[in-house]
């Protein structure tokens, strides 16, 4: 009894100590075990304050007047950037201004005697560099009821000697395309008239390049309807699917009435959103010289389709009647001409498209080609590229077919029922 008195205090202290040890260990086992947490979740709060402090920081940005703010960025809203601004210009005076410059070379594989491309419009010159067409224009829209403005267009370089109106600076590099006064009569959805000289709303294709598909310009424009008028139009919107125009003008391509007579159009187009759109348009009166009797008339349908965003199809269709306007031994005799045109237009990459038309004209009574009994052909194929927004490069082959030998061939030394044209086109626009 005595030894094992003795010896159980020496062991029970010795367990103590043990287990005293050993709650020291795992107290600081278990420490450094949550010291790489806590290190953890210090990191993360210095983020999120940091974060913190950012948010306040674009805040405070956000807030600042637009000055502070193009001192913060470098200067780049500078007073002389403002100034120079298009947009801040139009915005400050109310008015849209731009324009665009059209430079091209053309290649006639017939090397032609005369230089000339046969029975072409404003690409009629072979093997020569041109300026066809400098424009600027100016504008004040009347986008709402109850406002008025006004456009005007000044053209110059070779392509205003084709499409200058009779009786207005005729001969010279200068013309003014348009030049009207515009109000939107606050009468329901707004009833727009414009009166003095303005483009046709008849055919597919327009004066500027810029606007068109192709670089050359069909034979229905160029001989089937008219480039201008002068006169006062009224068009009214129904709704956004129905449209209507009317108006009374001198004619075809004149300032000054070469008669006493006044021709009639008026047109009806029908849009169904940003895929189809169609306008039919008519004209009749009187458009030969000193004679308000003799009467011409036009019929003229174009649509546009664009299924998918990156494909544009589009038709022209022309149908006319002039009375006593035949030639040759059908002098005395009324003409008729028609014909009609295809297009297509398919854009990819963003920078670059290639355009396609095909056109058939007939002008059995020589009015309007010069030529009796005529059936002319042709079709065009173009590519387009885009480096820049402002800048257009396009690269155009071309041929014309006629059952007349009408074109000249190389030297002069006879004519020939086709023709063929390459052209390279710079178009910069602003």
């Amino acid at each position: 009894m005595r030894h094992l008195t003795s010896v159980e205090p020496i062991v029970i202290k010795r367990i103590a100590v043990v287990s005293v040890l050993w709650i020291l260990l795992v107290l600081c086992l278990s420490a450094r075990a949550e010291e790489p947490a806590g290190e953890e979740v210090r990191k993360l709060k210095e983020k999120v304050d940091s974060l913190e402090g950012r948010v306040k920081e674009l805040e405070s940005e956000k807030e600042k007047p637009p000055a502070a703010a193009a001192d913060a960025e470098g200067g780049k809203n500078s007073l002389i950037d403002k100034v120079l601004n298009k947009e801040s210009i139009e915005k400050a005076l109310g008015l849209r201004f731009g324009g665009s410059v059209d430079t091209i070379y053309t290649w006639n594989f017939g090397q032609p005697a005369d230089g000339r491309n046969a029975q072409r419009v404003f690409d009629a010159r072979d093997n020569s560099f041109g300026l066809n067409l400098a424009e600027l224009y100016i504008e004040r829209p009347a986008d709402k009821p109850g406002t008025a403005g006004f456009r005007v267009d000044l053209d110059f370089g070779l392509d205003p000697q084709v499409f200058q109106a009779a009786g207005f600076n005729d001969g010279d590099n200068f013309e003014l395309e348009q030049a009207y006064v515009v109000w939107n009569a606050p009468l329901g959805n707004g009833l727009v008239i414009k009166a003095g000289k303005f483009t046709s709303m008849h055919g597919y294709e327009v004066i500027e390049s810029v606007d068109n598909m192709n670089t050359s310009r069909s034979i229905l424009f160029g001989y089937a309807v008219p480039g201008t008028h002068t006169g006062i139009m009224a068009t009214y919107k129904f709704c956004d699917a129905f449209s209507a125009t009317a108006g009374v003008l001198n004619g075809w391509d004149n300032v000054v009435d070469n008669n006493r007579g006044k021709s009639v159009q008026a047109a009806v187009t029908l849009t169904l959103g940003d895929i189809f759109t169609a306008t039919a348009s008519a004209m009749y009166g009187p458009e030969q010289n000193n004679d308000s009797r003799k009467d011409r008339f036009l019929l003229d349908i174009v649509a546009t389709l664009t299924p998918v965003k990156w494909l544009t199809i589009g038709y022209n269709g022309d149908l006319a009647h002039e009375d006593d306007a035949a030639i040759g031994i059908r002098s005395g005799q009324d003409a008729d001409w028609y014909g009609s045109a295809l297009y297509a237009k398919v854009e990819f990459l963003e920078y670059f498209y290639v355009a396609a038309r095909g056109e058939i004209f007939v002008d059995e009574d020589g009015s309007r080609l010069g030529v009796l009994g005529q059936t002319t052909w042709e079709s065009t194929a173009t590519l387009s590229c885009r480096p820049l927004k402002e800048l257009e490069f396009r690269l155009e082959y071309r041929h014309d077919d006629s059952n007349r030998l009408v074109y000249s061939t190389r030297g002069g030394a006879g004519l020939s029922h086709h023709q063929n044209t390459v052209s390279l086109e710079v178009l910069f626009r602003f």
